[in-house]
């Protein structure tokens, strides 16, 4: 974070920014005390947006022609626009927004080989070669849970689940 701040400070040395660290954002935003930029994530957007609590920036990024393409984003998380979260999921940010992503991730699906053998599943071997039917499939062969093993395992919490499987 504070590289962050000490180059946004070189690029706009006339904006005073004021960092602070776990400071509840519900608190402040329900005394009336709430910083105008905040680190966010999706539950405090829902909680506080019927409340007028978030400023629309959607014109001010079009009049900064930020290019929402050259980002990645979870849908819902910046917008509010009732997304399905069908697979696969939108990639573009749509509908009005109150903020953009700060950081990014690379996921992917990690498997244990091992396991797979042994309950008679093979990987794909190229992209595109598999689909949530065979997902289900491989999942229920690599179970036991008498064993306890799984064939799948998401972390609960909504930027690393894999929505559809579930």
């Amino acid at each position: 974070m504070q590289w962050g701040l000490l180059r946004f400070a070189e690029l706009r040395p006339e904006i005073y920014v004021e960092f602070e660290p776990e400071v509840s954002l519900s608190g402040r935003l329900l005394d009336d005390t709430a910083p105008h930029v905040a680190l966010a994530n999706l539950g405090a957007l829902l909680s506080f947006l019927g409340e007028g609590s978030f400023v629309e920036v959607t014109e001010i990024l079009e009049q900064m022609n930020v290019r929402k393409e050259d980002y990645y984003f979870l849908p819902d998380t910046h917008t509010y626009n009732g997304n399905d979260h069908s697979h696969p999921p939108s990639q573009l940010m749509n509908g009005p927004q109150y903020g953009m992503p700060f950081e990014f991730a690379i996921s992917g699906f990690v498997g244990n080989s091992t396991l797979a053998e042994s309950s008679g599943v093979d990987f794909p071997d190229s992209d595109n070669s598999w689909t949530w039917d065979d997902w289900t499939e491989w999942d229920a062969k690599m179970t036991d849970s008498e064993a306890g093993t799984y064939g799948t395992w998401a972390r609960l919490d909504y930027q690393y689940q894999y929505m559809p499987q579930m």
